[in-house]
């Protein structure tokens, strides 16, 4: 696979996760901080995995 495919299916990835559990956070909580913290979270997890890849 593509060095570029696999950058952007793993920051797909990881933030599609941040955003299911932002979701369910925002389900669970009735509260809006954790889940922008955890699409935070997500973005910055998809910035360094796209980093390490772009790296190797």
């Amino acid at each position: 696979m593509q060095p570029n495919v696999q950058r952007y299916r793993a920051s797909r990835v990881a933030f599609t996760i941040g955003a299911v559990v932002a979701l369910g956070l925002r389900v669970a909580t009735q509260n809006t901080t954790w889940p922008l913290i955890a699409l935070g979270v997500a973005v910055v997890v998809g910035l360094v995995i796209d980093l390490a890849i772009r790296k190797a």
